[in-house]
């Protein structure tokens, strides 16, 4: 697996990582990693926002590889602590009219009473 020296810095200083294993963090973030289509919504957007055009983001454990077209690890990227939470819903929404609310309750009920 081809690496660039920035990558080889970057995940020293921001993984903490040594040079061996840099190289096999690049190399298994290659072969295993999360790439973009497997994301969506915010997530998707903070990843696309770290890379250039042409170049692939690659999540893989705590971090984000970002290679060239190539194959060849150019930078990587500590993920941030909400990357990949899942969205929260309670169940519960605001409603805004109340009448016209209603008005929809009741359509769906007689449509239900219909089908039923």
């Amino acid at each position: 697996m081809n690496t660039t020296n920035h990558s080889l810095q970057m995940a020293h200083k921001r993984l903490g990582l040594n040079e061996r294993a840099a190289r096999r963090n690049i190399t298994l973030a290659y072969e295993r990693g999360r790439r973009m289509d497997a994301f969506c919504g915010k997530d998707l957007r903070y990843l696309l926002g770290k890379c250039e055009a042409g170049c692939e983001p690659v999540v893989y454990q705590s971090a984000i590889y970002i290679f060239s077209p190539d194959g060849t690890c150019v930078t990587l990227y500590p993920l941030p602590r909400w990357f990949g939470e899942p969205r929260h819903y309670d169940g519960k929404r605001k409603v805004r009219d109340a009448y016209r609310w209603m008005k929809r309750m009741e359509v769906e009920m007689s449509l239900a009473g219909e089908l039923a």
